[in-house]
């Protein structure tokens, strides 16, 4: 487990000088045995569990090999090592070991202090432990994800199993069998590939710990998450969701609700009954439109805190027969119905399959794609009743939280395995003849109506199930 302390000097030897662009902080990681950080980095850990195995914490039993490393922001340490409280604090800590034998780093938890959570600390933390992991030799960097933190671990470059290649399948695998993981029931195993430096002699008899200084003159990794922690973009750049239809090019019809075009043009409104509304327990004033990292385009995220099973937002556009949707030639922002609930509708002589969002709609439409960690469902409503003369058949869309979700974390949906994602298969070095990916509002094509299969997710106590397709 000594080693852990030779990958806290490789990563922070990339620091180069303290950063001191925000209020003339500097920035150390520490890295060393249960003294390290003591109650402030173990405050820090429990903070983002509800359970905690306290072995994990403590570096004792299956964890005896691992090590703390610890973030901390303010003025410097002492020559003795000591932290004075009132000038430096934790603001982000982990458990990390390394199995030498198949090139691991493992990260069993990592969480960043509550109060300064979303500014960055955790993304600096993982870009110090890609540079610990390969001046250490180290191959893959793994960790155990809950589903509230999977969508963070995904925009650091983790996927889980089913995005990873065959070879760090396997080597997980063997890793598991081998009883070496230290992964937590029902957490997610996520991984990626480390980047490959010559190692530094030295690096592997490093003593147990130690402080370095980290700063935005590192490379690679560690430079982009602080280029991230300095050009954060305040809450108030963002743009309302009543503001968003003006400055992205639609029109917002969140308040009147959905419609159809009659024979002269005129729009009808959907009118619903009392039995067919859900309770949206996000307010659409607290969800904004914001400029995602990266070439995403725009996303969406909530101000406050959304809780399971909070219904977020409303599917709301023009509604479209099937003889409509088969004369549109560009499908994008189109929400579908599945293959069976579709069968119904038809076969009770019902018009209003498709939701079209391309010209009118709400924030929705802008809402993300996440196949591996998305924390939104679609789910319809009413649910079916065929019992009923005539039979009741979902009307309805809405996105669903999977899980608790923390303000400011962008919101996200599966839209379905017919949604095509061409720089998917570019990642994974498929040789295909598309083109590549054009940008978002015009990289969707045309589905096969409804194809997605049916999931549910829990709303209230009741199970409502749904999953669309995207046009």
């Amino acid at each position: 487990g000594g080693g852990e302390g030779g990958g806290g000097e490789g990563g922070g030897a990339g620091g180069g000088e303290a950063d001191s662009a925000a209020g003339e902080e500097s920035m150390y990681v520490s890295v060393g045995g249960v003294e390290n950080g003591g109650a402030s980095a173990e405050r820090v850990m429990r903070s983002a569990f509800e359970v905690l195995d306290d072995n994990c914490v403590s570096l004792k039993a299956q964890y005896a090999l691992a090590r703390r490393v610890v973030l901390w922001r303010g003025a410097p340490p002492s020559d003795s090592g000591g932290v004075d409280a009132a000038s430096c604090r934790a603001v982000a800590a982990c458990i990390a070991e390394v199995h030498e034998g198949s090139g691991v780093l493992e990260v069993p938890i990592l969480a960043a202090a509550r109060h300064e959570r979303g500014r960055g600390h955790g993304s600096v933390l993982v870009a110090l432990l890609v540079q610990m992991g390969a001046a250490l030799g180290c191959r893959l960097l793994v960790v155990s994800a809950t589903t509230e933190s999977a969508r963070f671990w995904l925009t650091m470059g983790l996927h889980t199993l089913a995005g990873c290649s065959p070879e760090i399948r396997a080597t997980l695998r063997e890793l598991a069998q081998s009883s070496q993981r230290r992964g937590f029931a029902n957490s997610i195993a996520m991984a990626m590939p480390l980047p490959r430096v010559p190692r530094r002699r030295g690096d592997a008899g490093a003593g147990g710990g130690g402080w370095l200084s980290c700063g935005a003159a590192g490379g690679g990794a560690l430079a982009a998450a602080f280029a991230r922690l300095l050009a954060r973009v305040p809450p108030e750049q963002a743009l309302a969701a009543a503001d968003a239809p003006s400055a992205l090019g639609y029109e917002d019809i969140n308040s009147a609700g959905s419609f159809k075009l009659a024979a002269d043009g005129r729009r009808v409104p959907i009118a619903y009954s009392p039995g067919e509304r859900m309770q949206i327990g996000v307010p659409y004033a607290k969800l904004q439109a914001f400029c995602t990292p990266g070439s995403r385009g725009w996303g969406v995220r909530a101000s406050v805190p959304v809780a399971r099973g909070t219904v977020v937002v409303e599917v709301r556009g023009r509604m479209l027969s099937d003889a409509e949707y088969a004369e549109v030639s560009d499908t994008s922002y189109i929400v579908s119905y599945d293959d069976a609930t579709l069968a119904l509708k038809r076969a009770a002589g019902e018009n209003e399959l498709f939701f079209d969002l391309r010209e009118q709609g709400n924030v929705m439409r802008l809402i993300n794609d996440c196949m591996e960690a998305p924390n939104l469902q679609l789910v319809y409503h009413p649910q079916p009743d065929l019992s009923q003369n005539p039979p009741v058949l979902p009307r309805r869309a809405y996105l669903v939280a999977k899980h608790d979700i923390p303000p400011m974390v962008e919101l996200t949906w599966n839209y379905g395995p017919h949604y095509e994602r061409p720089w998917l298969d570019a990642q994974a070095g498929v040789s295909h003849a598309r083109e590549e990916a054009p940008p978002k509002s015009r990289r969707r094509s045309r589905p096969s109506p409804g194809k997605a299969p049916a999931a549910a997710v829990s709303v209230r106590g009741e199970s409502r199930e749904g999953s669309g397709t995207v046009g």
